[in-house]
């Protein structure tokens, strides 16, 4: 939602598996009068390119928050991403998972092409935003 509002040039796509989810989304969506915003019904791994709405071929960009481990989440999400195209990943950080995902992007062909280390308050666990490159 906030990248749809702030960014009214780009056409937003909301994925996720849950009704409860999507519907709170649809009801916001609509309240807000939000025209570049739709949400799908459907878990990510089984939304094929076929169904990429707006006419491309993968999105452009893909956020990811607090999903899976990179091991599980790449397999579900990386045809859904364009090639040149960014999956931006928020990630509790931990050195292990920081490593795998450069073992794995490299099995998906992404390279990480940004990181942003930061905590929320200062007794708060570190996370990690990843900007990873499709190549």
């Amino acid at each position: 939602m906030p990248i749809a509002i702030s960014n009214p040039e780009l056409q937003c796509t909301g994925i996720d598996a849950t009704r409860k989810k999507v519907d709170a989304v649809n009801e916001m969506i609509e309240k807000l009068k939000i025209k570049n915003a739709k949400t799908l019904r459907i878990r990510a791994e089984k939304h094929g390119k076929e169904s990429i709405p707006y006419g491309v071929i993968g999105y452009d960009y893909v956020t990811a928050r607090a999903v899976a481990y990179i091991d599980k989440l790449l397999p579900q999400v990386h045809h859904l991403v364009k090639k040149g195209g960014r999956l931006i990943l928020y990630k509790q950080y931990t050195v292990e998972e920081s490593q795998d995902i450069i073992h794995f992007g490299k099995r998906y062909r992404f390279v990480i092409q940004k990181k942003h280390k930061y905590k929320l308050f200062e007794e708060d666990i570190e996370r990690m935003i990843y900007v990873l490159k499709k190549i």
